[in-house]
């Protein structure tokens, strides 16, 4: 994303005028605990920090959006890394995407026509 942001911010030639007719929005990191947890105690680490009640941790928030949420993969047993969360759409970093998805002004009118999910790792 990091260098998505550089490539827009650098200018590169016919993007100029989509440019200044655009709003883009980043979100770089959507699970934040789960991004710091990942870089602090367990590098390969993908779901948040939530804690289920039998004590284990972590909801996967790509599988606890309301429109993916009963797709095969998506694991209702919180003891696994595929866990999709206690309800569609129950979790903080799903609720912040879709708000952030699903608005219509910021500094101006837009609205969102396109929106790119990356998942990547560094090892």
């Amino acid at each position: 994303m990091m260098e998505l942001i550089y490539h827009f911010a650098e200018g590169a030639g016919y993007e100029l005028e989509i440019l200044n007719e655009a709003v883009i929005t980043i979100m770089a990191v959507n699970n934040p605990d789960g991004y710091n947890y990942s870089f602090t105690d367990e590098r390969f680490w993908r779901t948040n920090r939530w804690e289920c009640d039998n004590g284990n941790v972590g909801v996967d928030p790509n599988r606890n959006y309301p429109m993916t949420y009963t797709e095969p993969g998506n694991d209702p047993d919180c003891e696994t890394s595929i866990y999709r969360g206690p309800a569609p759409g129950s979790e903080p970093e799903t609720t912040a995407g879709r708000n952030l998805i699903a608005s219509t002004e910021s500094n101006g009118a837009f609205q969102t026509t396109f929106v790119l999910n990356v998942h990547a790792f560094v090892k």
